[in-house]
């Protein structure tokens, strides 16, 4: 496998890596825009599976250029019609209904007042779609709006009823995170370490992992002590360290990940 630098992605199993999470993700969203998916479902339930899709495909985006690879204009334009005969339909969903989910996606005000940031991401989107295509003229990549944060639409800031403050992600985002630690878990165990090719996924899976948790504030579900046995693990199995650039940047990524653990515990220990 070859290695061209000492940052963790520099790679190409890592960068290998990256391209199954970023592949998943758009699979998964292009699923959601099928139709036959839309038509029948609850319409805010819809919207709850596919925007936090959407969002962490924004924020991989920005954090690392290689997780990105739509190079179809047209594939987005098709997203968007799709996406937007839902958002601008006139339904109101019930307020019972509204508290069952995290983002209030079926109030219609809530809808028209954060219309625009929504055809924004399309139309960045879309322009870097443009900038990929191998036959396109480059254009300019649109940015999205700087009164906005990612993570928006996927994450809720809400009072509990202690009155503490408490934050809510949709579930997609947890159970990416679990697919995650499922990889770093299943290549440190003893029947899959004596087979590895390379160490990166471990590595990327655990920086990853530590991301979504900052990006969204939430716990990784895994305390520090399990942190700190996996990248024990990590340095016992890894025979080739002497690239010690390389290696400090491996346990940058545990720490950061030790840290998410320390500052979000698991609800139960």
């Amino acid at each position: 496998m070859g290695r061209w630098g000492w940052e963790i992605y520099d790679s190409d199993a890592g960068l290998g890596f990256l391209d199954t999470i970023t592949d998943f993700l758009e699979r998964e969203f292009a699923f959601w825009m099928i139709p036959e998916q839309r038509i029948g479902m609850d319409v805010t339930l819809w919207l709850s599976n596919t925007l936090p899709v959407l969002e962490i495909m924004l924020l991989l985006k920005e954090y690392h250029p290689a997780a990105y690879h739509i190079r179809d204009p047209k594939t987005v334009q098709r997203w968007r019609g799709e996406f937007l005969s839902v958002w601008d339909s006139d339904w109101q969903d019930t307020v019972k209904n509204l508290s069952l989910f995290v983002g209030v996606y079926g109030d219609n005000v809530f809808r028209k007042q954060h219309r625009s940031f929504i055809t924004a991401i399309f139309d960045h989107f879309e322009s870097t779609a443009h900038s990929w295509g191998d036959d396109a003229e480059p254009e300019i990549e649109i940015p999205l709006p700087l009164e906005y944060t990612l993570p928006f639409f996927s994450v809720r800031h809400r009072t509990n009823q202690n009155g503490e403050s408490i934050i809510i992600v949709e579930q997609f985002i947890y159970q990416l995170i679990e697919n995650l630690e499922r990889e770093i878990i299943y290549r440190l165990s003893l029947e899959k370490r004596a087979h590895l090719y390379s160490y990166d996924e471990i590595w990327i899976a655990v920086d990853l992992v530590a991301f979504l948790c900052e990006s969204y504030q939430i716990s990784a579900r895994v305390n520090q002590p399990v942190v700190r046995k996996w990248r024990d693990t990590m340095i016992e199995i890894w025979e080739e360290q002497e690239a010690r650039e390389l290696y400090q940047n491996v346990m940058r990524a545990f720490d950061r990940l030790e840290s998410v653990a320390q500052k979000h515990p698991p609800m139960f220990q």
